[in-house]
């Protein structure tokens, strides 16, 4: 029988170039991801030290909030989405992803605060020390394996981050209220923020849920949590100057007052809910199609824009330490995800295979 070689030549050469699409979307997630981010960073910065009628814009809670309400902007977009697109299905247990957005309240906040306290590039580095909490997580909760060389990558982001720390105390840049309780609350953030991409990209492999839906679910649970909190808030007493605004741990009636009597502080607030919306969104994309390990590689790049912006601007100078300690903090995600091989690590990788590659080898389609 003679073998239709036409035939199965379109066959391979559509199954390659569904790769390579598939492929591409996800890198398109991942450029809008390191954008956003850049932009959500040095926009909630700009924010904290704007001041109206004399007085700093000091209202972290606020500013989580306002996040969440950037997340409940995907509800429009999966109704558009739904009606433009014929094979997209109704999205089914989407309530699940009111558990990350607890998580991602408590992360939120301490993110917030971690911010206005320190400079956004120790901010931005800190972060990176994530990635060690990722590969406890996934080795908990995905039941991942760790080898040799995700270890000496977890070991690298760990001396990094100290070095970083250190750094920051050592020399102490203008934009940095209170750099040492900045950078604890920023690492303690990070053991929340972990279990939000591990629990996200869990329910989003196993249930059939269309990202945008879980963005729109995440922020209306998160948006309901912080009416409560911010309602409580306002009646808690304190005292601390860093922590407190006129005597209270937040006043949001004052933050509503400041936006509306500063134009530019109110571009910046929407800016900044805009920029985050995308930021979540394209976090959580990354997940469905690779991993979240893809996703902690686009944060190396977003940090490394940052700390750049942030010299050529002039909120920071340049500090030899904090970059030695940027330097461990990149080694170790570059070896962690498999971008750089050393010989010793070889057989380990190839033992590993596509288990931790930035693109897993089976892609998620969009439910």
């Amino acid at each position: 029988m003679p073998i239709d070689l036409d035939n199965k030549g379109i066959a391979a050469g559509s199954i390659l170039f569904g790769t390579m699409a598939k492929k591409l979307v996800l890198y398109c997630f991942m450029l809008g991801m390191l954008f956003s981010g850049t932009a959500s960073t040095m926009l909630a910065k700009s924010m904290d030290l704007m001041k109206v009628n004399g007085k700093k814009f000091r209202h972290p809670y606020f500013q989580t909030a306002s996040m969440f309400i950037g997340y409940n902007l995907f509800f429009l977009y999966y109704k558009l989405a739904k009606r433009f697109s014929k094979t997209l299905p109704e999205a089914r247990n989407s309530v699940a992803f009111s558990i990350p957005a607890f998580l991602d309240v408590c992360a939120a906040s301490l993110n917030f605060i971690g911010l206005q306290l320190s400079s956004p590039s120790v901010y931005q580095m800190v972060r990176g020390f994530r990635i060690v909490v990722v590969a406890i997580y996934s080795v908990l909760f995905l039941k991942s394996k760790l080898y040799k060389h995700h270890i000496a990558g977890v070991a690298l982001t760990v001396v990094g981050t100290t070095i970083v720390g250190i750094s920051s105390v050592l020399y102490k840049d203008k934009t940095a209220q209170n750099p040492v309780a900045g950078f604890f609350l920023v690492l303690a953030c990070q053991f929340f923020a972990a279990g939000v991409w591990v629990v996200e990209a869990k329910f989003l492999k196993s249930l059939k849920v269309h990202p945008m839906k879980a963005v729109a679910v995440e922020g209306a649970s998160g948006l309901s949590y912080y009416v409560v909190i911010l309602f409580v808030l306002y009646f808690v007493p304190c005292s601390d100057p860093d922590f407190c605004t006129n005597g209270r741990v937040e006043d949001s009636v004052e933050a509503f007052a400041q936006i509306g009597a500063d134009g530019v502080l109110l571009a910046l607030w929407i800016s900044v809910i805009l920029s985050l919306s995308l930021l979540n969104w394209t976090g959580v994309s990354i997940n469905k199609y690779g991993t979240p390990i893809a996703r902690a590689t686009v944060d190396m790049c977003r940090t490394t824009l940052v700390w750049l912006i942030t010299i050529l601007i002039g909120w920071e100078g340049f500090f030899w330490l904090q970059a030695l300690g940027f330097l461990f903090i990149v080694l170790g995600t570059l070896l962690y995800n498999e971008i750089l091989v050393l010989p010793c690590f070889r057989r380990a990788v190839e033992d590993s295979e596509s288990t931790y590659s930035l693109v897993e080898s089976e892609v998620y389609e969009l439910s």
